[in-house]
């Protein structure tokens, strides 16, 4: 029971820095563009 618990925990930890990833490059991604739109005006 313990190693299915400590299994399912690891499995969340991924998950969770996965998203956190995805977030980050939705950030980098929209960042990105203001700084085009700035420099364009």
């Amino acid at each position: 029971i313990i190693k299915k618990t400590q299994q399912s925990n690891k499995s969340t930890m991924l998950n969770r820095e996965c998203y956190i990833i995805k977030d980050l490059i939705v950030l980098g991604e929209r960042y990105v563009k203001e700084m085009k739109d700035g420099s364009s005006e």
